[in-house]
């Protein structure tokens, strides 16, 4: 399979504003064996023109259209329609790399056996005329053994490595891989990606890890997750079958600590971009109860050490629990008053030499000097208590 056949699944739905920068980075990807099969989802916009311009310039491109059914159904029906030795999946408001394809075929060619291969992605909000990046280089492959350097190709079974990823975006798999285990979107729900990629990962043997960003996210207020509303309940339905499907593997024991830490990353990434801020106390309540119930179900030695990485949530997340002992939660308490205290003299330690010297970045060396004086007078703070 020197030159394989890659097909790019792209649903549609009233996204005209963005579809022509996001068509143009697939066109004009350095990997030209690629075939671009987009479904649009009955949009009311110009999507579908844009849609058949494209497919009258460019023969690559396989269209097809649908009365408004979800992104799930879209995405089904452009699986069901592609031709490729390998998928990926591209949503119409974001767009990719310009060799993110070429970086992805390289990667199936230099490993053997692999399924297909995980890359990292940005995060970016059009701001004021510019791109303004909120989050990058998200880490998606995690390491048991924090600090130790990732080989690029990662058995997924293997005890010492561990590949947790929820984007169905950010994966390059075998379509024989999907084809021959019926792998399938979930249908009529958001965050359907959780579950889909826990499958996919549950079926392979070997992914190859890119840590260079080769798709770009735009976040916005009509996108997906920014409009879920009462939708973001729909979050610990998918976050539960995903958990199941590692259960049923008979590999949670590898995983079950790292999936807490991004799951439960994405639950508080929920509540305080979105759900929070909104206007229905209805959803309020009920988006708390589920946090509520979902942080009830996770073994509480797990929780403690989930936590560890949860210094704002820590305590909002453990004041759920009703079965922790008074003096451990007592202990717990004192432990997190002086994590804050330690990172407000952190801050201000770091605001005061920037102040001192305006444009100075701190080296990692005098990092480590911040971090060590915060330390020291947060001892003798506690000395003196």
């Amino acid at each position: 399979m020197i030159y394989p056949l890659v097909s790019i699944v792209v649903p549609v739905y009233n996204t005209g504003k963005y579809l022509t920068e996001c068509l143009e980075s697939l066109c004009n990807q350095t990997y030209q064996n690629i075939e671009i099969v987009c479904v649009d989802d009955g949009s009311f916009d110009d999507s579908q023109v844009i849609l058949q311009a494209y497919a009258d310039k460019d023969n690559r491109f396989n269209i097809a259209s649908q009365k408004n059914s979800g992104q799930s159904v879209a995405r089904n029906k452009a699986l069901e329609m592609s031709n490729g030795n390998f998928v990926m999946f591209v949503d119409s408001d974001d767009y990719l790399a310009a060799d993110a394809i070429q970086k992805c075929v390289d990667a199936i060619k230099s490993e053997p056996d692999l399924d297909g291969v995980v890359f990292n992605a940005e995060t970016f909000r059009d701001y004021l005329g510019s791109r303004k990046i909120i989050r990058e280089n998200e880490e998606l492959i995690i390491d048991k053994h924090r600090g130790r350097v990732m080989p690029p190709a990662i058995d997924v079974r293997a005890s010492e490595h561990i590949a947790v990823f929820t984007n169905a975006c950010q994966l390059f798999i075998s379509r024989e891989l999907i084809a021959q285990n019926d792998i399938r979107f979930v249908e009529g729900k958001i965050f359907e990606d959780s579950e889909f990629c826990a499958h996919i990962l549950c079926l392979s043997k070997k992914l190859y890890w890119i840590e260079e960003p080769l798709y770009f996210y735009r976040r916005h207020t009509t996108s997906t997750v920014a409009s879920a509303g009462p939708r973001f309940l729909e979050a610990f339905e998918m976050f539960c079958k995903a958990e199941q499907h590692f259960k049923d593997a008979g590999i949670w024991d590898l995983v079950e600590h790292c999936f807490y830490v991004r799951y439960l990353g994405h639950l508080m990434g929920f509540w305080h971009n979105d759900v929070k801020n909104s206007k229905s106390e209805k959803l309020i309540a009920a988006y708390k109860k589920g946090l509520i119930e979902y942080i009830r179900e996770i073994p509480l030695l797990m929780l403690y050490s989930v936590l560890q990485g949860f210094h704002k949530d820590k305590m909002f997340l453990l004041e759920m629990r009703d079965d922790i002992p008074h003096h451990i939660y007592a202990s717990i308490r004192k432990n997190h008053n002086r994590e804050k205290f330690r990172e407000r003299v952190k801050r201000s330690l770091r605001n005061l030499l920037i102040k001192l010297s305006p444009g100075y970045r701190l080296s990692l060396d005098t990092r480590d000097k911040v971090n060590y004086v915060a330390w020291r007078i947060d001892q003798l703070r506690n000395e003196r208590d």
